[in-house]
This record gives structure tokens, sequence and C-alpha cells, in this order.
């Protein structure tokens, strides 16, 4: 669209209350796409990590996790079943979602919520890139050329560009929601609200 109004959304598909966020992003999208453009960058909540989570890291991240089904109502497995060499990096998936952005712009949001699923509600390790290349499957594209992407020195530069944008704009949590006009950038939302109390703020900047 021609629309010089842009809502620029900053989350991680690893970061619980951006899964918890997801069907209101969605929502604004459904009501306001023909009026926005919508622009999706990765976080980076946690990248590059080494170090394996222990059982009592897995207890207290699932004590984050009934926060935030209580609030929003998002559907989880607490069991937490994630392979004991698990290492929380959230850098191959929000790379994974660099790829879809270039390769079918139109499904970056419903793969990045097909992400969160993945790893919230089945405790799929999205730090695979074969689980990441079958999620991306099912959104048209094939396995030889997301892994193909996946590697490539451009993407990766990508993505970390995605990254040091939140920093310069000195966003320190996810979800971020900025609007940006030709008067400049605003920030709608740092952090999860709902739906109804974001939406009249969003109508007003529009209006």
């Amino acid at each position: 669209m021609s629309s010089d109004r842009e809502l620029i959304y900053i989350a991680d598909p690893m970061c619980s209350w951006c899964y918890g966020f997801a069907p209101v992003i969605q929502g604004i999208h459904a009501k306001f796409q023909d009026r926005l453009n919508f622009r999706l960058v990765v976080g980076g909540l946690r990248v590059g990590t080494q170090h394996v989570l222990g059982a009592d890291q897995k207890e207290t991240i699932a004590g984050h996790w009934h926060e935030v089904h209580k609030e929003t109502g998002q559907p989880f497995n607490f069991d937490f079943a994630v392979p004991d060499d698990f290492r929380y990096d959230t850098e191959p998936s929000c790379r994974a979602t660099v790829v879809m952005r270039r390769a079918k712009p139109e499904e970056a949001l419903p793969f990045f919520d097909t992400l969160h699923h993945a790893f919230y509600a089945e405790n799929r390790d999205l730090t695979k890139t074969d689980i990441l290349a079958e999620l991306a499957a099912k959104h048209g594209l094939d396995n030889e050329t997301f892994a193909k992407e996946f590697e490539e020195d451009e993407v990766k530069q990508e993505t970390w560009d995605d990254f040091a944008f939140g920093q310069s704009l000195g966003i320190r949590g996810f979800p971020s929601v900025i609007l940006s006009d030709q008067r400049g950038m605003a920030l709608l939302t740092s952090g999860y609200q709902k739906y109804e109390d974001i939406l009249p703020a969003l109508e007003d900047w529009l209006g």
C-alpha cells in the first residue's frame, strides 16, 4: 500500500508476552491493514546463549508462562518438555522469521504466530533448523529454499540489523509497537496491553 503511515511491531518468537500479545497484533492487523503499512522487526530476546537450561530455570520460566496464560488466555504446555540439552537462544527463530519476511512478506506475521504456538503450546525446540524448516513449509516455503536462505550471510546480517534497530530506539522490552509517519515515531506500547485498551490511542493517531 502507499500509505506513509507505518506500524512497527518489535517482538521475539520465543517471548512469552509476545505470544500473549499475538491475538492483539493480529486483530490490529486485520482492522488496519488497509490504512497502515505493517513492519515486523525481530527483537533478539536471548541471543547466542550457550548455557543449557536447568530444571530450576525451567520451573521459573514456566511460572512466567502461568502469568501470561492467566492474563491473556493463550494456551501453554507447562511441562516445558524440550530436550535436555536445550539452550534458550532466540537467534535461530528470529533469523527464520527474517527468511520468511524476505521470501513471503505476507506470511511473516502468520509464521511468527506459528513459531509462538510451536514453542509455547507444543514445546518444539526452535533452536533446531530442521524444526524451523518444517514450520516454514506450512507457509509455503520449501525446505531447500529455507535451508539455503537460513545460512546466507545477508540474512544473518539483516537479523542483527533488526536487533540493532530496536536497541537504537531504546526498546528494552517486548512486545513493543512503534507508530511512524512524516512527523516521526511514537511509542504505542512497550509491553502487553489488551486490544480494547490499545485501540483508542491507535485510532486517535490515525484520525
